[in-house]
């Protein structure tokens, strides 16, 4: 889970330096980044939720 989060970070702050050299690519990789991070954050919700119906 880690990985994942590590990973949709660095590729939002590489698209996000793209977009502010105006490379192409930047606009794909901020959007691929944030939507690896939004999954991220669901799996992260879910497994919080499981966590805590378990007690």
């Amino acid at each position: 889970m880690r990985k994942m989060l590590f990973y949709s970070v660095m590729i939002i702050i590489v698209g996000l330096v793209f977009l502010w050299r105006h490379w192409p690519g930047g606009d794909t990789m901020t959007i691929l980044g944030g939507g690896v991070f939004v999954t991220w954050l669901i799996f992260f919700i879910i497994e919080k939720i499981i966590s805590n119906q378990d007690n």
